[in-house]
């Protein structure tokens, strides 16, 4: 299993229902809790994943996750305003 299905697989036990998107860029998983600090401390700890953080848009929520850029897959918690 490659870093970021660890983190998912990691991530989906604590929110089952999370809802994945296919992007034309990116598959990305999207969660609506905010972000369990063993998944941060997990996609911290992995060199190969990169935090992302987003401010607030008049169409989107503020949010912060891990990406893995050679698999082209994400996962995005909201963010505390």
């Amino acid at each position: 299993m490659n870093p970021m299905s660890e983190l998912i697989a990691l991530a989906r036990r604590f929110e089952p229902s999370a809802a994945c998107h296919d992007f034309s860029s990116v598959k990305a998983w999207w969660f609506e809790q905010p972000m369990p600090e063993a998944v941060r401390s997990a996609g911290s700890a992995e060199s190969s994943l990169r935090y992302f953080t987003t401010q607030q848009t008049p169409h989107n929520r503020p949010d912060e996750g891990f990406v893995d850029d050679a698999a082209k897959v994400a996962i995005s918690y909201p963010r505390a305003l």
